[in-house]
């Protein structure tokens, strides 16, 4: 069979769980076009905040329910039952299914945080602090040490904030960076700074099993989302220094679609880093050397020279403001990914779901017009695509070209599957999908 309907995913880093995982490998593999138009809200939304107050409640009690294992059934009928509530309320959109209107579902996610209500925020101080789950990830570590910023203004009823994930310099404990680096009035006044404290052995910090910087950034990531309304869209992981800089870029090689950008300060790039699957991934390098020109030579080779920038003296005023103009890429209508073992498998809305040949490949792009979605692989078999209404109209039959060979299928929205995606974290607020359909390539003609 060359396609199937599915629901799987490996679980990700996921921003509304309240407890944690019980492994580094669980944490780590942790717009319609129809005959009539309605008007929505400006950014998207048929819903108010109001309306969809009984589902964002519903949602979170579904995510604990899920996390304890306890009273999971009643919590997702409790979940479909607001979700057919609020049908009756979507007359004038074109679908009357919140399932279709992926905006209005996805603030309904953000909402199931409740933010207003967090505990132990100091807006106006560095914090220092501990989050307790890190031991669950990696035995024996005890819980990980970070530090943290947020605005001395910061009110969660009224904004959410960018988020910028920063790897202190070799030597620098995470409170005393955020204060003698992160000194600029702008980006102190309007986003939240969070720094870990790294692991001792430098090698540590670009590796990926066990304590290293990748699983302590990720768990400062979730600390973050569960505590501050961040806007899952304006997440940058930075590094600082010699070992800092490698870090971040390592890191962002391997979760791409989880950041908005990369920003590498007074420190030069890795050895072996490849521009590969930065394709739709900003990124900025202050005070670099020669494997950021390297850097920045293959991204041109590859197409996406725009995307990184070089700034010898740039200041953090300079890249506040190009943070300011890069949001996060969510759903891009084209895309490549270059699959590795064990990361990265996915980014955005598509995953290599077979193995990890040398130089395999898979890019895929999105005709809205036409509703057509084109994937051409290269060592890459089976892809399995996460959708919604904002990268395909679902209510039409969606076209498929598989390395040139041709399927049209009617992909149904899930309530089950936006539900699954949600939990194992694949989804999230400004992205959540409600339908899977998986395809094999065949091979391409030699």
């Amino acid at each position: 069979m060359d396609r199937i309907l599915c629901a799987t995913d490996t679980p990700e880093p996921h921003w509304t769980t309240p407890g944690m995982p019980k492994s580094l490998l669980t944490l780590l593999l942790a717009s319609f076009t129809l005959s009539f138009v309605a008007v929505p809200q400006d950014d998207g939304r048929y819903l108010k905040d109001r309306d969809l107050a009984k589902l964002a409640t519903a949602l979170g009690n579904y995510v604990e329910a899920a996390n304890t294992r306890s009273k999971l059934l009643e919590a997702e009928h409790d979940v479909q039952g607001e979700m057919d509530k609020l049908a009756k309320k979507l007359k004038k959109a074109p679908v009357p299914d919140i399932l279709a209107l992926p905006e209005d579902l996805g603030q309904a996610l953000f909402l199931s945080r409740n933010y207003p209500k967090a505990r132990g925020l100091k807006p106006g101080k560095i914090l220092d602090a501990e989050y307790e789950g890190f031991d669950s990830i990696v035995r024996g570590k005890g819980a990980l040490p970070y530090a943290v910023w947020a605005p001395s203004k910061y009110d969660a009823k009224k904004a959410t904030y960018p988020l910028f994930l920063t790897i202190p310099a070799e030597g620098e404990e995470p409170k005393q960076h955020i204060l003698e680096q992160w000194m600029e009035g702008a980006i102190r006044d309007g986003a939240i700074i969070a720094a870990p404290k790294m692991p001792d052995n430098i090698d540590d910090w670009t590796g990926v099993k066990g304590d290293t910087g990748l699983a302590r950034i990720m768990v400062l990531m979730r600390a973050m989302l569960e505590n501050y309304a961040i806007d899952p869209d304006r997440i940058y992981i930075c590094g600082r220094g010699t070992a800092g800089v490698p870090a971040a870029i390592k890191i962002a090689s391997l979760f791409p679609d989880r950041f908005a950008g990369v920003i590498g300060r007074a420190g030069d790039l890795g050895e072996g880093v490849s521009a590969q699957n930065f394709g739709n991934l900003p990124t900025w390098l202050s005070g670099a050397g020669a494997r950021a020109t390297a850097f920045k030579a293959e991204a041109k080779s590859l197409g996406w020279d725009d995307l990184v920038t070089i700034d010898p003296e740039g200041r953090e005023a300079e890249f506040w403001t190009w943070a300011n103009n890069n949001p996060r890429r969510t759903l891009p209508s084209t895309l490549t990914l270059y699959p590795h073992e064990p990361f990265p498998t996915r980014c955005y809305w598509i995953k290599s779901a077979s193995g990890f040949s040398e130089g395999a490949s898979i890019k895929a792009t999105v005709d809205r017009e036409l509703n057509q979605i084109t994937l051409e692989g290269d060592k890459v078999t089976d892809v399995i695509l996460y959708l919604n209404d904002q990268i395909i109209d679902l209510s039409r039959p969606v076209t498929v070209l598989a390395n040139g060979q041709k399927h049209v299928d009617q992909i149904p929205r899930s309530f089950r599957t936006c539900l699954e995606l949600i939990q194992l974290g694949t989804s999230d607020p400004k992205r959540v999908f409600v339908a899977t359909m998986a395809y094999t390539l065949p091979a391409k003609p030699q």
